[in-house]
């Protein structure tokens, strides 16, 4: 209701500083995205697709010991998810792990992680024309660090390879009608 009907398929791109919370903030728009049914592309070049997953499973948790209990004391932290620590946590504490990893699973069907440092932005304009023609859906497409996606010409500084992988961006979201959304620091 607040975005008018949605994501506008364009590109659209946030940054900050480091440390700051951006790709919090993709990972929030990621798992409303996905729990509302709507398919999203993850490009990730930063961080891995199980730390990640961990994140929007952490999320989930937060969201259901709320919306179940009124609290969020039985909700898990990435860090104790990575780290296997809901196996040895109390009884009510794996019971909401288990309902919270059901639902997100169930949403997770709607999730495409992608984590690869070697990802250019013809990849990306690939990925989105394959998906659309494989499952008939527009995604969301996140790329979560531009600056690190690689040069698509060499020689170049990295403001100028930016730049260009900018304008590719924009060009495949007018292409396939998607949103894009581009983290950048």
């Amino acid at each position: 209701e607040l975005l008018d009907g949605g994501i506008a398929p364009e590109l659209i791109i946030f940054g900050a500083m480091p440390s700051l919370g951006k790709t919090t903030f993709a990972l929030n728009i990621t798992h409303k995205a996905i729990n509302d049914g709507h398919d999203v592309l993850y490009f990730a070049y930063e961080s891995g697709r199980y730390e990640l997953m961990a994140k929007l499973l952490s999320l989930t948790t937060y969201q259901l010991d709320e919306k179940l209990h009124h609290t969020r004391e039985h909700a898990k932290t990435t860090k104790s998810i990575m780290k296997g620590k809901v196996l040895t946590a109390p009884l009510e504490d794996r019971e909401l792990f288990e309902k919270s990893l059901r639902e997100f699973e169930d949403a997770s069907k709607h999730l495409f992680f992608y984590d690869s440092d070697k990802m250019t932005v013809e990849y990306v304009r690939k990925t989105v024309k394959k998906h659309i023609k494989v499952t008939g859906n527009t995604p969301i497409v996140i790329i979560d660090y531009i600056q690190q996606m690689p040069a698509t010409v060499t020689h170049t500084t990295d403001k100028m390879n930016a730049d260009a992988n900018i304008t590719a961006l924009k060009h495949i979201s007018r292409a396939f009608q998607v949103p894009v959304i581009g983290i950048a620091s």
